[in-house]
């Protein structure tokens, strides 16, 4: 069996395509507990919403960044992401930045900045 894959996740920030992403980190998790009782596990309790992070690094572009995150910080703006996985689109709503990070490494030819966010939804189709 030959099943076509693909390896991009065509990153849009607030509707445009962001070409400088080179990695997306996007993790949605609930908060589970395990109720326990004399006999076992009684059940599973969830908490209500789910925390989504997200991590997109960006290539350094000699020009200047694409976006300016550091006026995000105090917009207070919801942002939007939206990514591909295949056929399908994510929308992540409700984005903040929760902070960036430079890592250059001028012998490897390598200057990336890493920015982190926070979504309130996360919105499959």
């Amino acid at each position: 069996m030959n099943i076509p894959l693909t390896a991009k996740n065509n990153c849009e920030i607030d509707g445009a395509f962001v070409i400088t992403a080179t990695r997306l980190n996007v993790n949605e998790s609930v908060g589970l507990v395990r109720k326990k009782g004399n006999s076992g596990t009684i059940g599973i309790a969830s908490s209500s919403g789910a925390d989504i992070s997200i991590d997109v690094t960006f290539a350094v572009a000699a020009t200047g960044p694409e976006i300016d995150f550091g006026s995000w910080k105090d917009d207070g703006a919801n942002h939007l992401i939206v990514f591909t996985e295949g056929a399908l689109r994510i929308r992540l709503n409700g984005v903040k930045c929760g902070g960036r990070s430079w890592s250059s490494d001028p012998g490897a030819g390598n200057y990336d900045k890493t920015v982190k966010f926070e979504a309130t939804d996360l919105i499959e189709g």
